[in-house]
């Protein structure tokens, strides 16, 4: 009974990440329907952002009452900081390297990347970086490391961390070995620094600085 009461709240959880993503959704449907490239204006783009952060304020909330580890923000070094550094530069090797062997086989980018770009592809540059590059990250690894590992498979965190980096490779749209590498293979670097710290701000500190070096590297 504890574990399934586990599972709702992890449900829940997972659901009031997405709801930038629903709110972003609704916004598309005229789109979709019309076929017509999705072009949001400012006031779109500024409610889309808003229901972003409203998310991780939510989320917020909703780990606090289940108990689902928060991040903390204080106590952090230089090691500390040169780690989050070393591990971004090491996640981003491991993307690029996954994208030459793409490109190598005539793919220019992953099906994730792709759908990406076509979404924020109107977006104005600041409001697209505070969605991918710092409310994404944030809301991924609350649920994914701290919902999966810390929280559902508390007692039994090795597992927690083999079904988390599966789930954060399939959430991003693998078509092939090669993006399965890519993408379950950064969760698995999160994962396993998660399960090594039990520091969910470390992972998500690296999750943003890898997507935030995205838009320049």
């Amino acid at each position: 009974m504890k574990t399934f009461i586990k599972v709702l709240w992890l449900l829940l959880l997972f659901m009031t990440s997405q709801i930038w993503a629903f709110v972003m959704g609704f916004t598309m449907v005229q789109s979709v329907l019309t076929g017509l490239p999705y072009d949001p204006n400012l006031l779109m783009e500024v409610i889309i952002t808003a229901s972003a952060i409203a998310s991780i304020y939510l989320t917020w909330l909703i780990a606090k009452t289940a108990q689902i580890p928060l991040p903390q923000l204080k106590g952090w070094t230089t090691k500390d900081f040169a780690f989050v550094i070393g591990m971004t530069v090491l996640t981003r090797l491991l993307a690029h390297a996954g994208i030459f062997l793409l490109q190598n086989l005539g793919i220019d980018s992953t099906a994730n990347d792709a759908a990406l770009a076509e979404m924020f592809a109107n977006f104005s540059f600041p409001l697209l970086f505070i969605i991918v590059a710092i409310c994404g990250p944030i809301l991924e690894e609350w649920t994914f490391r701290a919902g999966v590992i810390g929280y559902l498979f508390e007692k039994y965190p090795l597992m927690g961390v083999v079904i988390s980096s599966l789930i954060f490779g399939a959430m991003h749209m693998p078509t092939n070995l090669i993006s399965w590498g890519i993408y379950g293979g950064i969760g698995l670097v999160y994962s396993l620094v998660y399960y090594k710290t039990k520091r969910l701000e470390l992972v998500m500190a690296m999750h943003i600085l890898h997507n935030a070096a995205a838009f320049w590297l």
